[in-house]
């Protein structure tokens, strides 16, 4: 179990993941990272909370997260600045047009 992972959690990682980061960041994110690459711009579709937004903006990405929650992206406003990242975030519903030029994000998640 993780060192800071919340009593009766019992976080599980695949081999070569970090069991501290796993506490907060998704299971997988590390493939994720790892595929999207060094690109410049990532476009987090459906963000929630930010934790897969904050991890692409810490591997040196620019990380743009949307959801159609307010309360999420507010939760991930709070992650990025407790992680001491800064992340784009907007208030969007993906079945609609988004407010991005084309080609404006070389990998999306």
């Amino acid at each position: 179990m993780a060192a800071d992972a919340p009593p009766g959690v019992n976080v599980r990682c695949r081999p070569g993941e970090d069991a501290g980061r796993a506490a907060g960041a998704p299971l997988g994110v590390d493939a994720i990272v790892a595929a999207v690459g060094a690109v410049d711009a990532v476009l987090d579709l459906g963000c929630g909370g930010g934790r897969l937004t904050i991890e692409l903006a810490r591997a040196g990405a620019r990380a743009t997260g949307i959801d159609t929650h307010a309360g999420r992206l507010g939760q991930a406003r709070d992650r990025a600045r407790a992680a001491g990242v800064q992340i784009g975030l907007i208030e969007a519903d993906m079945n609609v047009q988004l407010p991005f030029a084309d080609a404006a994000f070389a990998a999306v998640t």
